[in-house]
């Protein structure tokens, strides 16, 4: 983290019990300038709700049944499956960066050695994945394979920036033919998930809560990832989508920080009890 403070709150195995870390988080990052007293109050109303989570105990929930994170549910953000991409401007830049991307991925760098299986919750086997950020990683490899979509990507994903790639998976998504991605719900609602469809046949659908939808080459979709969905390709050829996160409108600097931090830390966490 580069704070030594912090490093000693965050580390796996340490000292201070899980319950109380997000609250020790806390403690050293609202002495920061930019926490103010609103995103204080926001944070530490979370961090009761994550210490509860971790000690097993229940927390509250959406009121749709299909919307269930399977972390953390945080109030305070609109509870909608879908989401206007107009309303993330980010959206339009990489829509206009589709043919440079869809290029570098498919004219000037083939590498099918690349395309792991995603692997989770999958049985059929058939989605793949080239991650550019993993778990909240950057991964140098996809970085020096993909260098333009790479760079575009970090653009946008700084402490200030639109993209949530610090905080979970950033990746080209790949679903080869008859490919079913079943039922599934993502970790958290500070940030959404946006879909830029890059080359989908026909017969390509999404389900996110109740409604179905297709992709436009070259378009964005975005939505709320702890609502529970699924992905189908009924047609002959693979379907490649840039997946990337976004935070939801209104998170501030200081939770954003506070989430990234967290983010790492459970996946260090988790790790270390799969582990055992």
């Amino acid at each position: 983290m580069g704070d030594p403070e912090l490093d000693f709150v965050v580390q796996v195995p340490g000292e201070v019990p899980p319950p109380e870390v997000g609250a020790r988080v806390l403690e050293v990052l609202r002495r920061r300038p930019e926490a103010d007293p609103r995103s204080v109050e926001r944070i530490t109303r979370w961090c009761g709700a994550l210490a509860r989570r971790l000690r097993g105990e229940a927390t509250a929930l959406p009121v749709d049944p299909l919307q269930r994170p399977t972390i953390l549910y945080l109030d305070g953000f609109d509870d909608h499956a879908w989401h206007d991409p107009r309303r993330y401007p980010v959206t339009s830049i990489l829509e206009a960066a589709a043919p440079m991307i869809r290029s570098e991925f498919f004219d000037e760098t083939r590498s099918p050695e690349r395309w792991s299986e995603y692997a989770e919750g999958v049985a059929d086997q058939k989605w793949r994945a080239t991650w550019f950020y993993r778990h909240g990683r950057r991964l140098s490899e996809t970085a020096a394979l993909y260098p333009r979509s790479s760079a575009l990507i970090d653009q946008y994903s700084g402490p200030g920036g639109p993209l949530a790639a610090t905080l979970g998976d950033c990746f080209v998504s790949r679903l080869e033919p008859k490919g079913h991605i079943p039922p599934h719900n993502g970790l958290c609602n500070i940030s959404l998930v946006c879909h830029l469809a890059l080359t989908v046949p026909e017969r390509c659908t999404i389900r996110v809560g109740t409604s179905f939808r297709g992709w436009n080459e070259g378009q964005c979709l975005v939505f709320d990832d702890t609502f529970e969905h699924e992905a189908r390709n009924d047609s002959e050829t693979d379907r490649y989508v840039l997946v990337v996160p976004l935070w939801q409108n209104g998170v501030s600097p200081i939770e954003r920080e506070f989430m990234r931090i967290m983010t790492l830390w459970l996946n260090a966490l988790t790790n270390a009890y799969q582990g055992r």
